[in-house]
């Protein structure tokens, strides 16, 4: 595991890169100068920039929101996010069935527009479609519990469109639909997990890799970057793709190399290639 200060020299044996959002490149709060120069180096060196989000929001509210937060346009080529696999899974596995959603109300930019009925009683559901928690309701933990309990009995899937557990937003940690579904999983129940570190989330990078240039980047071309071992990492590792650790991230409370990371990196089974601190290009 190598640690490195740039960017620069050690992502110019690759052809492309599949980088990671939250924690990389932003905060939720405000963008990295550092991380978009880093972007913009990758570009000029003739770099194909695939931004992979967990996020379960699809591509286009993604654009508008890293857009907001001072991210270029020009300084990636396509976003691909959970909320485009929820879409697609909506769209074709589950066509025409009905969906409770569990997840705050930003997030209805997930089904929008598609043809699956959403009901307010989980009762009448085919499914639950989890985003997240209730903005109104984020810790009440009894709350959730009972609800997915009544699920479990009634043997409904969940399909988590964001298979991230927890988040750093500006500082602050906050839970993510992917602990919601753990715990729906530890209860016995059906998941379908949608994003990292499932291979479902790189065949849609290499699909639109070949969509928006026509041909086709092998998995050892491919860098992977992310803050998160869990599925950044895990995920890109299991496919092929050399990794970059960004340790401000997630991470960012353990000291890399103490008895804790090393544990954490044991556990998952799962080392990068290389670490660096935070995203930069030189």
């Amino acid at each position: 595991m190598e640690e490195i200060k740039s960017l620069k020299k050690f992502a110019l044996g690759f052809k492309g890169v599949l980088c990671d959002l939250w924690g990389v490149i932003h905060d939720g709060k405000q963008a990295f100068p550092e991380a978009i120069q880093a972007l913009i180096g990758l570009k000029k060196e003739g770099k194909f920039i695939l931004l992979l989000s967990n996020s379960p929001r699809p591509s286009g509210a993604v654009t508008r929101q890293i857009t907001s937060l001072g991210v270029p346009v020009d300084a990636y080529d396509v976003i691909v996010t959970s909320g485009d696999l929820a879409r697609n899974f909506l769209t074709k596995e589950a066509r025409g069935k009905s969906f409770f959603h569990l997840g705050p109300t930003r997030d209805r930019a997930t089904f929008d527009g598609l043809a699956n009925p959403e009901e307010q009683a989980l009762g009448a559901a085919d499914y639950i479609l989890c985003t997240g928690f209730f903005e109104d309701r984020p810790l009440d933990t009894a709350l959730y519990e009972t609800l997915l309990r009544e699920a479990m009995g009634r043997d409904m899937p969940l399909i988590c469109a964001n298979p991230d557990r927890e988040v750093d937003i500006g500082g602050k940690r906050f839970l993510c639909a992917g602990a919601l579904a753990e715990f729906y999983q530890r209860l016995g129940g059906r998941v379908v997990w949608l994003g990292k570190p499932k291979k479902i989330a790189y065949d849609s990078c290499f699909d639109a890799i070949k969509k928006k240039t026509g041909r086709i980047i092998k998995p050892a071309d491919l860098l992977a970057i992310g803050d998160n071992l869990e599925t950044d990492i895990a995920g890109a590792s299991k496919v092929g793709i050399k990794t970059i650790l960004v340790t401000e991230g997630l991470h960012g409370h353990m000291q890399i190399g103490d008895k804790d990371f090393e544990a954490l990196m044991n556990r998952l089974n799962v080392r990068p290639d290389a670490i660096m601190r935070r995203l930069k290009w030189k």
